[in-house]
């Protein structure tokens, strides 16, 4: 017997973050079976994603932060809604090794204001 989790519908989270891929996407013009390399997943689980009907897990979003050169906080509609210079990535098993290994992170220094008194 298999046991079947069950996510609860579209949540306004889950939504958010898939709409957020899918801008980026269109941006980039990175299809779903792109991303699924990248993901290390099929193209039918990137698309339950992009629906909303399965979460985006907190590693596929490290994924995607790297490759698409944006912060996690962005693609779950943080501030700052918008890419690093450059787009996503050349190699996706860059991206996807890099966080793996947890290798330096680039730090976007405009995100660190510090007010006058």
């Amino acid at each position: 017997m298999t046991a079947v989790i069950e996510f609860p519908r579209r949540t306004p989270l889950r939504t958010a973050v898939a709409a957020e891929v899918r801008a980026l996407m269109g941006r980039y013009n990175v299809n779903q079976t792109k991303l699924a390399d990248v993901l290390g997943v099929t193209q039918t689980q990137v698309s339950k994603r992009l629906r909303g009907l399965i979460p985006f897990d907190v590693d596929e979003l490290d994924v995607m932060a790297g490759y698409f050169r944006v912060s996690v906080t962005e693609l779950v509609g943080g501030p700052a809604n918008s890419p690093r210079p450059g787009g996503p990535t050349e190699g996706a098993e860059d991206a996807a090794s890099s966080a793996a290994e947890g290798g330096p992170r680039q730090i976007r220094t405009d995100d660190l204001r510090i007010k006058s008194p």
